[in-house]
């Protein structure tokens, strides 16, 4: 059985630490709590929801192309199978020159500023997870700085897998076939992933 501890980043322990330890060299996983985001992470589901039921026109008007990888997608492959999802990627918004790659919806009010909060909050919290799985190896602050560095190239995506193909009938022409899954087994690229999961499980 997959044991996942869960982790106070409020006030880690000796033993949560060892915990993380354990979790991140025999499976890569476990839980955070104590992080003070939960109005946050409530306002962000909001915003996915309706950014996602919103009207097609909404969402394509920013789909991403070979240019520009930000923005909605319907039709992502893993392993030359077509992944049953629809993805909304974007960029740190508060440096204006990575910003203006970055593709908003429009019609959506307060949307763009909580995704805005999320980055911003997300990635002092990636930051400070970092520092725990540090001090859970028993290696310096100094080295974390001259291994990461105090720059990063993070980006957060929304995801929804919905009931049924994605994309309508009418423009399945010349894709791959849709894959028995939602979303085939894969790595994700970078050093840490933070990841919400929604009541309805299955991750």
């Amino acid at each position: 059985m997959l044991l996942v501890p869960t982790v106070d980043i409020s006030s880690p322990t000796a033993t949560s630490l060892e915990a993380l330890d354990a979790a991140c060299r025999d499976h890569g996983f476990f839980l955070l709590s104590g992080h003070g985001l939960d109005d946050l992470i409530a306002r962000t589901w909001r915003h996915t929801e309706v950014f996602f039921d919103a009207d097609r026109s909404i969402k394509t008007d920013i789909m991403r192309d070979l240019d520009n990888p930000m923005g909605y997608y319907d039709r992502e492959l893993t392993k030359r199978k077509r992944d049953n999802k629809e993805v909304f990627d974007y960029l740190d918004p508060t440096v204006s020159a990575i910003d203006a790659r970055n593709r908003w919806p429009r019609d959506l009010p307060g949307f763009r500023e909580t995704m805005s909060e999320l980055f911003d909050e997300f990635s002092a919290l990636a930051d400070q997870t970092l520092g725990l799985i540090h001090q859970a190896l028993h290696l310096s602050e100094e080295s974390r700085q001259k291994m990461m560095g105090s720059r990063h190239g993070s980006m957060v995506r929304l995801n929804q897998y919905p009931i049924g193909d994605p994309v309508p009938e009418h423009e399945r022409s010349g894709l791959a076939d849709l894959g028995e899954t939602a979303l085939g087994y894969h790595t994700d690229p970078g050093t840490i992933t933070l990841l919400l999961q929604d009541n309805t499980g299955g991750l």
